[in-house]
């Protein structure tokens, strides 16, 4: 990962390939990279779209499993108050901004100090213990002010991308070499769906990104004849039309008036 820099959370949908690889990440495999990057331009746009059309008011602000900060960042610099958690905190790598504080706590167990009007969690989820990940959508529903929004994202194993992992741990399985298949290839887009509906959130919108079939980091070398920027606009353009077949499922969720009421 690239060291500080601030300048990278001021950017949206101007946010190049190139602009990523220089300034944020150029030292991860590629698969990683690609798919940071998709995840990196959704979530900017949906932060855009909260404020615009969901949340303009919102004022505090928590990120859950906020690695870096860059999520972090970009809201404190939209002027919101935000508290970062994560368990594991590289003080090194870190994205200062005023506006945010950074709690190296696990979140299940940790004391939040305030309510909120926005919440994010980006693929924290499925690392979570299945016998725990109810508790972990109740303390965050519980965390959210009337009104407040939750932007999630998590693994859709009804993707190319992650029915491949499953089809590989269900052979490892076969032969006594895994003694589960990972959640990571179990997750469908549905059953977050279905989830949320049981905590009465309001899905506002969903979908799922990253469509193309990206298996090898030796593709690299041949998508960058054809422009790397290209594929990775083509396929954010194609996954709004292939909605629940992409390889991240995102949605905006919000909280009912009624809930706390």
């Amino acid at each position: 990962m690239k060291g500080n820099d601030g300048d990278i959370i001021a950017r949206n949908k101007t946010l190049s390939w190139d602009y990523y690889l220089d300034k944020i990440n150029d030292i991860d495999s590629f698969i990683t990279r690609y798919y940071h990057y998709l995840r990196w331009k959704s979530v900017l746009d949906y932060i855009d779209f909260i404020f615009k059309n969901i949340k303009p008011d919102a004022k505090v602000a928590l990120d859950i499993g906020c690695n870096r900060g860059y999520y972090s960042a970009k809201l404190g610099c939209l002027g919101l108050t935000v508290d970062a958690v994560d368990l594991n905190l590289n003080s090194y790598q870190l994205i200062r901004n005023p506006n945010v504080t950074y709690f190296e706590e696990d979140f299940l167990n940790w004391v939040p100090p305030r309510k909120y009007d926005l919440i994010m969690t980006f693929e924290v989820y499925e690392h979570i213990p299945q016998n725990k990940r109810q508790m972990f959508i109740e303390k965050i529903v519980n965390l959210l002010n009337p009104s407040g929004v939750l932007l999630f994202s998590g693994p859709n194993c009804h993707s190319m991308y992650y029915g491949a992992g499953y089809v590989k741990d269900s052979i490892k399985k076969v032969f006594g070499c895994v003694d589960e298949i990972d959640w990571h290839y179990r997750i469908p887009c549905q059953h977050y769906n279905q989830m949320f509906a049981s905590q009465n959130l309001e899905i506002i919108n969903w979908y799922t990104n990253g469509v193309f079939p990206v298996f090898s980091n030796k593709l690299e070398k041949i998508l960058k004849i054809f422009s790397t920027q290209f594929i990775t606009d083509l396929d954010l353009s194609l996954s709004e039309i292939l909605k629940g077949f992409g390889a991240n499922y995102f949605a905006v969720l919000k909280k009912s008036d009624m809930l706390d009421g």
